[in-house]
């Protein structure tokens, strides 16, 4: 039984987004990067969206936020995802008690004015 799925980055865009990103808080100690997908669902994939399995999808990178235990980017969105706010978490500081899921309680967005697109493929993990 799968842990969740999720439109997984490739190595490519993974690295893209550390780039851009990761100067942001690796001068910080703690922070451990992770930039690796947008969860769809928690578990596997229904049924009806079986056939999404091994699709690549394009997403456009709109806002960031973070602060002293997570940073992500928010995503334009090619499938529907269980989070209120479509994003993929950059970085945790495990030091500071940080974990992924606290992306979610993210609430200072703010726009990214550079055109960034990253791509993944869906998969069950």
């Amino acid at each position: 039984m799968p842990n969740y799925s999720g439109i997984i980055l490739d190595e490519t865009s993974r690295i893209k987004l550390l780039e851009v990103f990761g100067p942001i808080w690796e001068e910080e100690e703690g922070w451990e990067p992770i930039a690796h997908h947008l969860t769809l669902k928690m578990g596997g994939l229904p049924a009806e969206m079986q056939h999404l399995i091994g699709q690549q999808f394009t997403m456009k990178v709109v806002a960031f936020a973070g602060d002293d235990k997570v940073k992500a980017v928010e995503v334009e969105a090619p499938l529907k995802t269980i989070n209120k706010i479509p994003h993929i978490t950059l970085a945790v500081n495990r030091g500071h008690g940080g974990k992924p899921v606290m992306s979610n309680n993210l609430t200072n967005w703010v726009p990214v004015k550079q055109e960034i697109y990253v791509k993944g493929t869906v998969q069950e993990i």
